[in-house]
C-alpha cells in the first residue's frame, strides 16, 4: 500500500541527505509540518510531472551526473572512471589467491542496498522523491537540512542520498535508524544499477579534510600545515593528541565552513580528487569482493561474508565511508 504523497514531501524536505547535510535538527523542521502540508495540496501536479517523461528525466539525470564529476575534477564519463578506479585499485591490491568454496560463493555474492532514511514513511510512497535543486526549479522551498557546504560548494543538492549497506544477493532486507529517520526508502535495484552512483561520503567539510588525508595525502599535509594556526585545533592537538585533520572534525559547522572560504583554493583542488573513488553500482560491488577476499586472506579466522566484515573491510582499506546517489528525482514506481 501507497503512503499518502503529502508525507512524502514533507519527508523530502526534513531528509534531502539520509544521515546528514543537517542544518535544522528535525525538531524545528517538524515545527513547519503545517506550512509544508499548505504548500504541497498546491504542487501535486508539479511533483508527479518530474518523472512522467522518463526520457526526458534521464537526460537530466546524465546532464547531473556529468556537473558533478566536473566538481570532482573530470571530463570522463562514470562508467570509464569508474573502470579506471577500479583496475587502479586491484593494482595496488595486489594478487589475491582464491579463498575456499565456501567463501568464494560467499564473495561472489556481495552486493549493495541503498537506505534513504525518514521519520514518517513506513511506507512507499505515490509521488517521487525530489533532490532540493528540482524542487527549486519548480519555484517551491528547497530541502531545509541542505547545508551551504553541499549547496554552494559542492554543488550536491541536485542529487539524492542514500547510505550504502553491504549484504548478499539472498539475503534479508537491511534495515538502519539514524538521527534522521527510523524508515527507510530503498530504490529497485535495477534502477539503482542503472541511474544511481556511488562516492565518498562527504557530509561536511571535516569529510573533505579525511578524504585528503587518506586518499589525497599532499593536499592533506598543506592543509594540516595551515589548519594548526587555528586556537582550537592546537587545544585538540595538546588535549587530545589529535592530529589538524581530525581536530578539524571537532570544530563547529560554522568553524569548518569559515575555513572552507579562507582556504578556498586548496578545499578545491582536494575537491577535485574526489574523482578517484567515484564508481558505478556494478564496479564497486566488485571492488567490495576483491577487498573483502584481502582481508579474508589477512585474517584466516573469518568463516562468513556479512554486513559487518564487508563495510568494515571497505572502511579500513579506504579510511572512509561511502554514498550513493540517485540525481535529481526518484520515481515511485522504482521503489522496492
Amino acid at each position: 500500500m501507497r503512503a499518502p504523497w503529502a508525507v512524502l514531501w514533507l519527508t523530502l524536505i526534513l531528509s534531502v541527505m539520509p544521515s546528514a547535510h543537517a542544518e535544522t535538527s528535525v525538531c524545528e523542521a517538524v515545527l513547519h509540518r503545517d506550512q509544508f502540508m499548505a504548500t504541497l495540496a498546491e504542487n501535486r501536479e508539479k511533483l508527479l510531472a518530474v518523472t512522467r517523461n522518463r526520457e526526458a528525466l534521464e537526460r537530466k539525470q546524465s546532464a547531473s551526473v556529468t556537473a558533478t564529476l566536473r566538481t570532482h575534477g573530470t571530463e570522463t564519463p562514470l562508467k570509464v572512471l569508474s573502470r579506471q578506479n577500479l583496475e587502479r585499485i586491484t593494482q595496488q591490491l595486489g594478487d589475491i589467491p582464491p579463498c575456499s568454496p565456501e567463501l568464494e560463493a560467499q564473495i561472489a555474492s556481495i552486493q549493495f542496498e541503498f537506505i534513504h532514511n525518514t521519520h514518517f514513511l513506513s511506507e512507499n510512497p505515490d509521488t517521487p522523491i525530489l533532490s532540493t535543486a528540482a524542487l527549486l526549479e519548480l519555484g517551491l522551498p528547497g530541502g531545509l537540512n541542505t547545508h551551504w557546504f553541499n549547496r554552494e560548494f559542492l554543488r550536491s543538492h541536485d542529487q539524492l542520498f542514500f547510505h550504502v549497506m553491504g549484504t548478499r544477493a539472498g539475503g534479508a532486507t537491511q534495515t538502519t535508524e539514524s538521527y534522521y529517520g527510523t524508515y527507510g526508502l530503498r530504490p529497485k535495484r535495477a534502477y539503482a544499477i542503472k541511474h544511481g552512483w556511488i562516492s565518498p561520503f562527504i557530509m561536511v567539510p571535516g569529510e573533505l579534510a579525511r578524504f585528503a588525508a587518506v586518499a589525497a595525502k599532499d593536499l592533506g599535509e598543506r592543509l594540516a600545515a595551515s589548519l594548526v594556526s587555528d586556537p582550537e585545533i592546537q587545544l585538540q592537538k595538546l588535549r587530545y593528541r589529535r592530529e589538524p585533520l581530525l581536530a578539524f572534525s571537532f570544530l563547529s559547522l560554522k568553524e569548518q565552513d569559515d575555513w572552507v572560504k579562507r582556504e578556498e583554493p586548496l578545499f578545491r583542488e582536494i575537491m577535485k580528487r574526489l574523482h578517484l573513488l567515484d564508481f558505478t553500482v556494478s564496479d564497486f560491488e566488485e571492488l567490495a569482493r576483491r577487498v573483502v577476499r584481502k582481508r579474508i586472506h589477512q585474517d584466516p579466522s573469518i568463516t562468513q561474508v556479512d554486513r559487518l566484515l564487508i563495510e568494515s573491510s571497505l572502511a579500513i582499506q579506504f579510511g572512509l565511508s561511502f554514498e550513493f546517489k540517485i540525481p535529481v528525482a526518484l520515481p515511485a514506481e522504482e521503489l522496492n
